[in-house]
């Protein structure tokens, strides 16, 4: 039997030829997707296999504050039974929820309650990996028809260097990342269909939902810049209109958090003037230096020299390989060519921040939201998902070219099987490793928790602190929040809970995160002083009123900034102060009749459809 020289031969390289190779429909098939699933399993372990070593060890750099805003949440749960909506171990009690960074509600946050904050983490690193490793590719097998593509998409945006050294530096809001290709898929897909721009939105709050509050700002940016080339290229405004529908649909769907955030960022606002940006050189070094140690040394400013912050802000590793793909991508004509061209042209703009001469940045820096963002170069999200689509259309094109060329499906496939085995192997091999001194610190043991009170502590072991239940009045934290609280090393100090202006006792009978009961016994009319942070979700449910206060020995003061100062009469009385914000319920409502809305939504266009196939129009 004389074997057909066109086809492959039955042996693994001949079916993984075909599989590259083979004409393809726009749908993908239930045994493409389970190929995917486990290869983005196994690209995940391997690309975060140095967690394994360290696996009960903390982190270093910011992993300090990020493992103490989920250990807060944790605590509050497991121990308490509350949702977390205050933080009192930071900066002498701030919001936790409404905190930007927060991510109480990730959908992963049940992977903390079970297996420990420590580990839930670590096991979402490596969940946010396989999401958005097959989410890029379902993004370039929407867009190239093309499993090689789509493939080569999908390793260039996730295992590129900015995934590993972000986290290896703790900034766990980076995990959202993962959500960016889904986002920009369901705008896509809103041509067909007006309702998937409630899917863009759905999945922008649910960014923001896991704490990326930039992610959320650069993704809209990207959208709109794609939008507006879209609508050049066609001279229709349709995808402006979807994307502006999209955050509309994010401002709704995520009021739950969006409301208490944005009270938040009004009571504590900040304005960032920090120098940064990409220099040309920086640039080169951040996209194929493999040593990320001492390369980023030099601060010079100016646009050809310099870098701004370090690897964790800058680097984005894809190699040579990749780079060729790249070029490949814009030299082969495409219909998407022009719109993703155009996002990692303007990202590009964006990314070198203040050192251009006319910098896209400082006068994107003067509207609202925007002025409150530092590091220019967190618009490499959305610059690295186009420059990963290039890379996917070059891919793409190269093998329908070589197809052509050579009047055969199996050359070109195997070349692109080995092209995905190089280009897998540089990105792994060499970012992987930011992780192996991520988790350097020793974990450490027997931190028994005892009565609450606030401590002067440091910027640096805010987690520990979290552990023995004390609060940290020196605090690292990104947002403007004053600490009002006295430390217990101040000679000042007062206590937890005292009296001011009237003598007597009062007995603290519950101590938890949203919830303090106390038992006043007072000869006169004076104040019952909490060493908190006053904020305006407070209140007392006897309906006494609040003041914030600052307190010197025997006497306290009004101020704008300072600690819960409760008015009681004279004689006996309980107090139950709970930290009950009206923004976060407001939000929830909102939050709840959107979902009804994109339901009934849903439900009437099925419906519509419905009638119109029975009716033949």
């Amino acid at each position: 039997m004389v074997r057909d020289p066109q086809r492959p031969a039955s042996s693994w390289n001949g079916r993984m030829s075909r599989w590259f190779s083979a004409p393809i429909s726009e749908r993908a098939s239930a045994s493409e997707w389970l190929v995917v699933l486990a290869a983005a399993l196994a690209l995940a372990l391997a690309y975060a296999s140095p967690l394994f070593a360290t696996w009960s060890n903390w982190g270093q750099r910011d992993w300090d504050q990020h493992l103490s805003y989920h250990a807060v949440p944790y605590r509050t749960v497991v121990e308490y039974g509350q949702f977390p909506l205050w933080n009192p171990y930071v900066c002498g009690g701030m919001v936790m929820h409404a905190n930007p960074q927060a991510r109480v509600l990730s959908p992963f946050f049940p992977l903390h309650l079970a297996f420990g904050f420590l580990a839930g983490i670590k096991l979402e690193i490596i969940a946010h990996l396989i999401l958005g490793l097959v989410g890029a590719y379902a993004l370039g097998r929407y867009i190239l028809r093309s499993r090689t593509g789509a493939a080569v998409t999908a390793l260039v945006f996730m295992l590129n260097g900015m995934y590993s050294q972000a986290l290896a530096g703790g900034m766990t809001w980076f995990l959202s990342v993962a959500y960016v290709p889904s986002t920009f898929l369901c705008l896509l897909w809103s041509r067909r269909s007006v309702m998937w721009a409630w899917g863009a939105g759905a999945s922008l709050a649910l960014v923001f939902f896991c704490g990326g509050a930039y992610v959320v700002v650069v993704t809209i940016t990207g959208m709109a810049i794609y939008a507006l080339a879209d609508a050049w290229r066609h001279r229709h405004a349709g995808m402006l209109t979807r994307t502006g529908l999209s955050v509309v649909a994010m401002l709704g769907l995520g009021a739950v958090k969006f409301a208490p955030a944005m009270t938040f960022v009004g009571e504590s606002p900040r304005k960032i003037s920090d120098y940064s940006g990409y220099s040309v050189a920086g640039l080169y070094a951040s996209l194929f230096s493999p040593d990320t140690t001492s390369v980023f040394d030099d601060s010079a400013e100016g646009l050809w020299h310099g870098y701004s912050y370090g690897a964790d802000e800058n680097s984005m590793y894809v190699g040579v390989l990749a780079a060729i793909l790249f070029v490949l991508g814009v030299a082969i004509k495409h219909e998407q060519r022009f719109a993703w061209l155009a996002v990692l042209l303007g990202a590009l703009w964006l990314c070198l921040g203040d050192r251009p001469p006319l910098s896209a940045w400082r006068l994107l820096h003067e509207l609202p939201v925007f002025d409150s963002m530092r590091v220019a170069q967190r618009f490499r999200i959305v610059m690295m998902l186009a420059f990963a689509m290039l890379c996917g259309i070059g891919a793409a094109n190269a093998r329908t070219l070589a197809v052509r060329r050579f009047q055969r499906a199996r050359w070109p496939g195997l070349a692109g099987l080995l092209v995905l085995c190089g280009l897998t192997a540089d990105l792994v091999i060499t970012n992987r490793s930011a992780f192996a001194g991520a988790f350097a610190t020793p974990r450490i043991e027997n931190l028994t928790p005892g009565a609450f009170r606030q401590l002067e502590g440091t910027r640096t072991a805010m987690l520990p602190a979290v552990l023995r239940n004390l609060g940290s009045v020196a605090c690292y934290e990104s947002s403007n929040v004053t600490a009002a609280a006295i430390p217990g090393e101040a000679a000042s100090y007062p206590g937890e809970v005292f009296l001011s202006g009237t003598t007597g006792r009062v007995d603290t009978i519950r101590w938890s995160p949203n919830h303090l009961r106390f038992k006043v016994t007072v000869d006169g009319s004076g104040q019952v002083v909490v060493n908190q942070n006053a904020d305006s979700g407070w209140i007392v449910e006897q309906g006494n009123k609040i003041t914030r206060v600052t307190c010197r020995p025997g006497k306290c003061e009004p101020v704008r900034h300072g600690v819960l100062g409760i008015d009681v009469p004279a004689g006996e009385s309980w107090l139950d102060v709970v930290y009950r914000p009206r923004s976060f319920f407001i939000g929830l409502a909102i939050s709840i009749a959107s979902v009804l809305a994109l339901v009934a939504s849903a439900l009437w266009q099925a419906a519509w459809r419905r009638r119109s196939s029975l009716h033949g129009t």
